[in-house]
């Protein structure tokens, strides 16, 4: 084939991608395309070389500005109950300061069920298994889906989801990319982390227009620990790079 077109090419520098890419040896025309076209650790050479440099870049921003998205309002909760943590390694200060911080976990049901009562859409947004089985029992009415479900069952639910029967979903990183819901208007990031094309794509997931859609609300936290505040942080970072992003600093917060 001469022509080849791709989406979600932040994927593409991994070695099945660069074997595809080497191999297709005849092809005049490349285009990809992504949200996110680049990648957090920094080997974005191995995309240029799939594709070549960016020629063309339209920003969410642009997007929301002529009406083709909705505009977000990001809210970041300071979380501070597990300051001063003792935990020297990352899995153990990601379990007690996020997986099973139960003010924390108490909050994001608060929220979910505050959002949902208002007629919402909601979607949570968490890391591991463990995490989204704690939400589900906390937040009445609520669905968490995970990779072992099969595509059957992840094909309806996200059909009830389109016509309005599920208010809650908790999902894992399954719904990072590649869902279309465009009826989801708030999403709360339960879980952490640094990545800047995945929170990007997280946003994403909510401001799609939809009718009787106006605006899109996001809960992410600001988890005041170690590794877990520098993570936030980047994620500030990444949000205002979008100037079209209403980003809110609550003053209150968890403690």
């Amino acid at each position: 084939s001469k022509l080849m077109i791709c989406d979600e090419i932040q994927h593409w520098a991994a070695e099945t991608c660069q074997i595809i890419s080497d191999s297709s040896v005849s092809c005049q025309y490349r285009i990809g395309m992504s949200a996110t076209p680049w990648r957090d650790k920094g080997d974005d050479i191995l995309i240029d070389a799939c594709f070549g440099k960016i020629i063309a870049e339209i920003p969410a921003s642009l997007l929301i500005k002529k009406g083709y998205l909705v505009k977000p309002q990001i809210h970041f909760i300071p979380v501070s109950n597990m300051r001063g943590i003792k935990w020297s390694s990352y899995p153990k200060v990601y379990k007690h300061a996020i997986t099973e911080n139960s003010k924390r976990n108490n909050w994001i049901s608060k929220f979910a069920t505050g959002l949902s009562e208002n007629n919402r859409k909601v979607l949570i947004l968490c890391r591991y298994i463990a995490h989204g089985k704690l939400l589900e029992k906390l937040i009445p009415n609520s669905v968490f889906l995970h990779g072992s479900h099969s595509a059957k069952k992840r094909k309806k639910h996200l059909e009830k989801m389109r016509e309005g029967d599920i208010k809650v979903t908790i999902a894992t990183s399954i719904f990072d990319e590649g869902i279309d819901c465009k009826p989801l208007d708030s999403l709360i990031l339960a879980g952490s982390g640094k990545s800047s094309t995945r929170a990007l794509q997280r946003v994403g997931r909510i401001l799609r227009t939809c009718k009787g859609k106006k605006d899109a609300i996001v809960i992410d936290f600001l988890d005041r620990c170690k590794y877990m505040e520098a993570h936030s942080r980047r994620r500030e970072r990444m949000y205002r790079t979008e100037p079209e992003f209403d980003i809110v600093k609550n003053k209150g917060g968890i403690s």
